[in-house]
């Protein structure tokens, strides 16, 4: 009887120890947010993956916090009723776009890394009232952070300042999964995919699993065959005890054996963990990355994250292509995805190729816009570095901007900015030459190799001269975007050129066609229905445009 009584106390042990978050369906929750404890408080977001705890925070020097994991793009809510205090993307603490709010009890929350909705907006603004079904913004990317989009989520005191978030709310109310990917199905996620198989693996090889299973093992030991479960004890006691006993003889008088003795027996226990754990770590860090083989080789090649490539090049020719991605404006007016940013840049390169022979390296410069922010441009970064291409975000007339966009970007290999003149009025030299040191100096500081470039539009008749331009370790690129016949293009590149004391392979030409919207009425190109409808092949198939550095498609 004593025998059937320990097992089932030893199964119990073992059910209460591998209580797991799996069981997370079982927890209160109103809409798939789950509810705190005391039934005043839900989450933020609906179904998410606990990706990161209070103690991994902790353990890499951040604060209490949760990391919660949904799809890009999913709506954050309010925990409970407040006022909005702050609600911006200053990237103040890393946050990127954040939202803090004060409640009615002494107490405030933070969700930060949400989506930039343009100029630097959320859904909501300061001194606004929400309600917990308010939508603050969307879950983003955005801010000093490298796990995917999540929303990162803090509670605060007034008095008692940040509080651990499982203070209030149950472990089991949200299942942890540091290794999972944000689908609309975690469920399946982590049944289907290599993160989800990694994560089940985690939680079987837990210590509390093992224990459970060694319990649980010697309790059917005990309870079938207890002899032979003596039998074995006593076989590995006697074991060990003659394998401690002859190294401690072999050991005697050789302090520097004995230390060399003991340090490979823990190489031997130690080193395939390492190993296990460098590969699985590394595969993690590839599927958090959201990296392919060719991504990986590409970052090898030249130089692991961040990107270390050769930057601008003086005297190499570029083909670019421009536009607002999704906005109907320029060649990547239709292009939404990074994958249709890239094509367009590639395209281009090889029309080029097919008019002259020449093999210019590729590069995009797509407008930042609410449509297109700084967390797209990241992942654009990554893909256009795989074809050896550029990537220059251009923030029209907004130098602010612009500086974002380095301060940003830079440590993930962002090669320029474009700044639009036509509209600025006094437009400084000294402004430009400012925006040229910041950007050397950033680079400088993220190791990157090469030059920056700045991209100048429409400023031949729009800047001070005898200004020096010039910063160490950035390039300054007036393209001439004039409309008109090539002759006339030309003409105007060449006071562009003496305005800014460039030679032809730094600076460029923009051809206009009918992908432009004022250029829907040029049917056969040419120029003599109009002074825009400038074909781009009677302008490069010119020999003095050939010359020049930028060829750019708009």
């Amino acid at each position: 009887m004593w025998r059937v009584c320990l097992h089932l106390l030893l199964l119990i042990t073992y059910a209460i120890i591998l209580h797991a978050p799996v069981h997370a369906q079982f927890w209160p929750a109103v809409g798939g947010r789950a509810v705190s404890r005391d039934g005043r408080w839900l989450a933020p977001v609906a179904n998410p993956l606990l990706s990161s705890d209070e103690s991994d925070h902790l353990r890499r020097g951040s604060v209490n916090a949760w990391d919660l994991t949904v799809p890009l793009g999913t709506p954050v809510y309010p925990m409970a009723t407040g006022n909005v205090e702050y609600a911006g993307c200053n990237n103040a603490g890393g946050y990127g776009c954040w939202v803090l709010l004060q409640h009615d009890d002494s107490y405030s929350s933070i969700y930060a890394h949400l989506m930039d909705e343009g100029g630097g907006a959320v859904w909501v603004k300061a001194g606004q009232r929400v309600t917990p079904w308010t939508v603050l913004g969307r879950v983003g990317w955005t801010g000093r952070t490298s796990f995917g989009p999540h929303v990162h989520w803090e509670i605060r005191h007034a008095q008692q300042g940040r509080l651990r978030n499982d203070r209030f709310f149950s472990r089991s109310s949200v299942v942890y999964c540091k290794f999972c990917p944000a689908t609309d199905d975690q469920a399946a996620a982590q049944a289907t995919n290599l993160t989800g198989m990694l994560y089940f693996a985690n939680r079987l090889l837990s210590r509390e699993a093992v224990l459970g299973l060694v319990l649980v093992g010697v309790a059917l030991a005990l309870f079938l065959r207890p002899d032979m479960a003596v039998s074995a004890a006593n076989r590995a006691g006697g074991f060990m005890a003659r394998f401690f006993s002859i190294s401690s003889a072999h050991a005697e008088g050789n302090q520097r054996w004995r230390a060399r003795h003991w340090l490979i027996i823990l190489l031997i226990l130690v080193a395939p963990a390492l190993l296990c754990g460098g590969v699985t770590a590394f595969g993690v860090w590839m599927a958090d990355e959201g990296l392919t083989p060719t991504a990986l080789v590409a970052y090898w090649r030249y130089g692991v994250y961040p990107f270390l490539g050769g930057g601008y090049q003086s005297g190499a020719k570029y083909s670019a292509v421009w536009g607002m991605p999704c906005s109907g404006v320029g060649t990547l007016g239709q292009a939404c995805s990074v994958e249709e940013i890239v094509a367009a840049g590639v395209d281009w390169q090889r029309e080029i190729n097919w008019l002259s022979g020449a093999q210019p390296i590729p590069v995009v410069i797509p407008r930042l816009t609410a449509r297109f922010t700084i967390g797209e441009a990241r992942h654009l970064l990554t893909a256009m570095h795989q074809h050896e291409g550029l990537v220059i975000l251009d923030a029209g007339e907004d130098f602010q901007l612009a500086r974002r966009a380095i301060d940003e970007l830079t440590s993930f290999g962002l090669d320029g900015v474009a700044i639009d003149l036509e509209y600025v009025k006094d437009a400084r030299a000294q402004d430009v030459r400012a925006l040229a040191e910041h950007m050397a100096a950033r680079r400088k500081r993220a190791g990157l190799k090469g030059e920056g470039v700045i991209v100048l539009w429409n400023v031949f008749h729009n800047i001070d001269q005898g200004t020096d331009l010039s910063a160490p370790g950035v390039k300054i690129a007036p393209i001439f975007t004039g409309y008109g016949s090539a002759a006339t293009k030309l003409a105007g590149l060449r006071r562009t050129q003496q305005l800014f004391d460039v030679a032809p392979a730094d600076s460029g030409l923009m051809a206009f066609d009918n992908r432009w919207p004022v250029n829907t009425a040029c049917r056969d190109f040419g120029t003599h229905r109009g002074y825009d409808c400038q074909n781009w092949v009677t302008l490069f198939a010119d020999l003095s445009a050939q010359q020049v550095g930028w060829w750019v498609q708009q």
